[in-house]
């Protein structure tokens, strides 16, 4: 079975639909899989390095800080490479109109956090607090949209 022009275009439409397709899903997917590395680079440093003395330990830094555990960091960056990851992602994913797409996906970002906020604070009852955590995943999406804007501006 040839090649012919006319099959080849007919499947690049089908991987240019599917990679459409696959912006929205593909961006959530790989915002949540960025957390990964991040928890187990917190976790390196966080291991007790009783054994060696002379070896400079993190823990120190944090003690300056007074922040107790790889917990309470991964608990306030979380959100912040979440936000940037979705960002990126869509942009990387999109086959074209990438700039577009990565000012959709900051804006579906605001509009679902807006709306989670909104929901579980009328309508569930929750008792719904904006944390610091909260404005370091508006500067993630923030960030990740500027990134994009860049890369726009190289091409």
């Amino acid at each position: 079975m040839k090649l012919t022009y006319n099959r080849l275009m007919s499947k690049s439409k089908i991987l240019l639909w599917i990679r459409w397709l696959a912006v929205l899903p593909g961006s959530f997917i790989l915002s949540i899989l960025i957390t990964f590395p991040l928890h187990w680079f917190l976790q390196l440093f966080f291991l007790d390095n009783t054994e060696n003395d002379n070896s400079f330990s993190i823990r120190f830094l944090l003690q300056i800080f007074d922040i107790n555990s790889a917990y309470a960091i991964e608990h306030l960056l979380s959100p912040m490479l979440i936000a940037f990851g979705f960002i990126i992602a869509g942009y990387k994913i999109a086959p074209t109109h990438k700039f577009k797409v990565s000012i959709i996906l900051f804006l579906i970002y605001l509009l679902s956090m807006l709306i989670s906020f909104l929901f579980l604070g009328k309508v569930a009852n929750v008792n719904v607090q904006f944390e610091f955590k909260t404005l370091l995943a508006i500067l993630g999406a923030t960030v990740g949209l500027y990134v994009c804007k860049s890369k726009e501006n190289e091409k």
